[in-house]
C-alpha cells in the first residue's frame, strides 16, 4: 500500500463508508435512501483531501462536492414534495413514487436522472470523475470504480417504475449512447493511465444507463451483470496502473511502454 494508507483515520473512513453502503442497500424509505446516497460521498471526499497526490486534489475535491450536491438538490426537493402529499402508508416506502401526478411526473424523472447521472456518471455529467481519479490515491480510485460509481446504477434501478412506457427514456438513452463515441475517441489521445481508465469507465457506464432506462427485464439483467463485471475489472486495472507507477514513477504511457518485455 502507499505510504500513509494504513493510518487509523483512513481505516475509520473506509469503515464508515461500508456502514453507509449497507444502509443504502437495505433501506426502503425514499428520504433515508437519499441521505445514505449523499453520505457515501463524504469518505471519498476526505480521502482525496488527505491522501491525494498533488495540490490539485483541492480542485478535485470541490468539483466532486459541487457536481454531486448540485445535481442531487432537485431530487431532494421532489421527494419532499411527494412525501408531503402522499398517504401515511406510502410515504414510508418507495410506493410514494406511484402517487405523483402525470403533470409532475416529468419533473421527478428529470430530477432522478440528474442526481444519478452524476454519480454514474454518463457523458456530459462526468467532468469531476477524471480529476478525482487522477488526484485520488489507489485505494480511493478502487472505491470510486468499484462502489461509488455503482450507486447511480442502483439508484436508477430503484426508481425504475417511474420510467416505464415513457418517451422520456428515448431522449436520455440517446444521450447515454451518443456519449460513448466521443469518450472512445478521447481515450485514443490521452497518455495518463488513470485518465484513460476513468474515461473508459464513462463509456461503459453509458451502456449500463441506457440498458436500465430501456426498462426491460433482459436488458436490466444485462446491465446488472455489466455493473458487477465493471466493478471488478476496473478496480483490477487501477491496481495494475499503481504497480506500473511504482516501477517507473510515472503514469505516462510513453514512459511505461515495453514493460512486459
Amino acid at each position: 500500500m502507499e505510504r500513509g494508507q494504513s493510518s487509523p483515520i483512513l481505516l475509520f473512513l473506509l469503515t464508515r463508508l461500508l456502514l453507509t453502503l449497507i444502509l443504502f442497500f437495505s433501506l426502503g424509505d425514499t428520504i433515508k435512501i437519499y441521505i445514505a446516497f449523499e453520505l457515501s460521498v463524504l469518505p471519498i471526499f476526505l480521502i482525496i483531501l488527505g491522501w491525494g497526490y498533488q495540490r490539485e486534489r483541492l480542485g478535485a475535491r470541490f468539483r466532486l462536492l459541487f457536481y454531486t450536491l448540485t445535481a442531487s438538490m432537485p431530487l431532494l426537493i421532489s421527494l419532499l414534495w411527494l412525501v408531503r402529499f402522499a398517504s401515511q402508508q406510502d410515504r414510508r416506502s418507495l410506493r410514494v413514487l406511484s402517487t405523483c401526478k402525470l403533470s409532475t411526473n416529468w419533473i421527478l424523472r428529470l430530477s432522478v436522472f440528474l442526481a444519478f447521472a452524476v454519480k454514474l456518471p454518463i457523458f456530459g455529467f462526468h467532468m469531476w470523475l477524471p480529476k478525482a481519479h487522477v488526484e485520488a490515491p489507489v485505494i480511493g480510485s478502487i472505491i470510486l470504480a468499484a462502489i461509488l460509481l455503482k450507486l447511480g446504477s442502483y439508484g436508477l434501478y430503484i426508481f425504475l417504475p417511474i420510467y416505464y412506457f415513457s418517451a422520456f427514456n428515448r431522449v436520455w438513452v440517446s444521450v447515454c449512447l451518443l456519449g460513448v463515441l466521443p469518450v472512445r475517441l478521447l481515450c485514443l489521445r490521452l497518455t495518463d493511465l488513470k485518465m484513460i481508465i476513468a474515461y473508459s469507465s464513462v463509456g461503459h457506464i453509458g451502456l449500463i444507463a441506457a440498458s436500465i432506462l430501456l426498462a426491460r427485464n433482459t436488458r436490466v439483467a444485462g446491465a446488472v451483470f455489466l455493473i458487477l463485471a465493471h466493478g471488478i475489472s476496473s478496480s483490477a486495472i487501477f491496481i495494475i496502473a499503481f504497480i506500473l507507477y511504482q516501477s517507473n514513477h510515472s503514469r505516462r504511457l510513453l514512459l511505461t511502454k515495453g514493460i512486459l518485455s
